[in-house]
């Protein structure tokens, strides 16, 4: 009896794994019976003022009610779109086509490879990508030459330029710290006369390159700083042996405000202070030996008869 309970036991259990599987081989026929079919038609390249696009066809052999995809181009240098998602509703047999739109190549754009891809995540996650070329204008390679940033105000400010190209066209503004602008041709030579930040805008173009701006900033200021010496003035607020108001005004104040102070003056207060603290601490320490020496002598009066060590 019981061989043939167990039998029975084993029969079940190798049709549930029979089930299972036969339930894993419909599921996997109807998921490839039911791949959603997408078509990608894209350029091979795209020249500088062209739109970028590329055209794209959904079908499926089975009926969709919820069709959730997003089609892109993504390029690794260029100007990228924000990712829009669509929805759409595919019946079986039918074809839903479209156009993709990525925008008009100009100057923002570099020569690169790009992807074109439609990826569908509902009802199931699908991709398909296809790569184009990008081929815009030559880039203008642009140094703008200032004499130097710091200038003192009447000093002559040297402008100009150097390029990889030769006939450009240059259109050059120089805004001042009054916030007035004014055009000006490079190479030129001004005076500073206005005492803050100058901002320099160089625009250079020629057909068939990319037209380039650049931005360069110098400052004016009234008189040359003097920069002091580390080893001469440590401002620390008291004026050392190797300073003076010359070379350390933060720490040494003007004789003309009646206020100079030698630097060996200003040490002596430090000198009577650090005497004055030894001097207490010594008075302490002796009045402490002598309340001592008394407690015992105290000590041996009270108890005579203790033996003195």
């Amino acid at each position: 009896m019981k061989s043939n309970k167990k039998s029975l036991n084993q029969r079940g259990i190798l049709k549930e794994i029979f089930f299972i599987f036969l339930c894993i081989i419909i599921f996997q026929i109807h998921f490839v019976s039911a791949e959603i079919q997408i078509q990608l038609e894209v350029k091979d390249k795209f020249l500088y003022g062209e739109e970028i696009y590329f055209n794209y066809t959904l079908s499926s052999n089975e009926n969709i009610d919820t069709l959730v995809y997003t089609p892109f181009i993504y390029c690794n240098m260029s100007p990228n779109a924000m990712l829009v998602s669509e929805t759409i509703q595919l019946n079986s047999g039918e074809s839903y086509s479209k156009k993709y739109s990525h925008g008009v190549i100009d100057d923002s754009y570099y020569s690169e490879v790009c992807t074109a891809t439609v990826l569908v995540e509902q009802p199931y996650e699908q991709i398909i990508k296809k790569n184009f070329i990008i081929i815009t204008k030559k880039e203008i390679l642009i140094d703008i030459k200032i004499n130097k940033q710091i200038f003192i105000k009447n000093e002559s400010i040297d402008i100009d330029y150097s390029s990889n190209v030769l006939d450009l066209l240059i259109s050059t503004y120089l805004t001042y710290p009054d916030k007035t602008t004014q055009e000006i041709t490079l190479p030129i030579s001004i005076k500073a006369e206005q005492i803050g930040t100058y901002e320099l805008e160089v625009t250079a173009s020629k057909e068939g390159y990319k037209t380039i701006t650049k931005k360069e900033q110098f400052g004016v200021i009234e008189e040359d700083p003097v920069i002091k010496s580390a080893s001469e003035c440590n401002a620390n607020g008291i004026c050392d042996i190797n300073e003076n108001y010359q070379n350390c005004p933060q720490d040494c104040l003007s004789e003309k405000d009646g206020s100079f102070i030698e630097p060996t003056q200003k040490y002596n207060w430090i000198f009577w202070l650090i005497g004055g603290i030894l001097l207490i601490i010594i008075l302490l320490i002796i009045l402490l030996i002598l309340k001592q020496r008394n407690f015992g002598e105290q000590n041996l009066k009270d108890n005579p008869s203790e033996p003195t060590q």
